[in-house]
């Protein structure tokens, strides 16, 4: 009698790797997203750093009135700006943490389907190995009593 193996143990574990897969695609993408933020948030304090200095030399000396109210009102839009990155930061950072669980669940499933597989052919192992014992013992035992 030959055993037919199903390989639906292998099949699952190639599902599980290409699950993860997915998963660890989705966190690089979300950190991705996370590092443009964080230099487009570096570039908005550099930016708001100049022009409040600007702002500064400007009162300190003889400054043109419309001059200056556009470099406050351009302040106030970089401060409104730094401020919708910050949150934008802060959501996109519990989308790092999301992703990461997700990832590590999907970690644990194919540790999960690569020990069952293997269990399914250690036991396939030793079922056939039991079988070739039973076998030999039983030729053994034909072979003693034909003598």
């Amino acid at each position: 009698m030959e055993s037919r193996v199903t390989p639906v143990w292998d099949i699952l574990v190639l599902k599980a790797n290409t699950a993860r897969q997915s998963k660890q695609y989705a966190l690089d993408k979300v950190k991705k997203i996370k590092l443009q933020t964080i230099s487009r948030q570096s570039k908005v304090d550099t930016l708001l750093k100049e022009y409040q200095e600007r702002m500064r030399a400007m009162q300190e000396g003889s400054h043109n009135s419309a001059q200056a109210e556009n470099h406050r009102n351009f302040i106030f839009q970089l401060m409104d700006i730094q401020n919708r990155t910050s949150t934008e930061l802060a959501g996109i950072e519990a989308e790092v943490t999301e992703a990461r669980k997700a990832l590590l669940i999907t970690e644990q499933e194919c540790l999960k389907a690569d020990y069952l597989a293997k269990r399914n052919k250690d036991n396939q192992m030793s079922a056939l190995l039991t079988l070739e014992a039973r076998e030999s013992d039983a030729q053994g035992m034909m072979q003693f009593n034909m003598k």
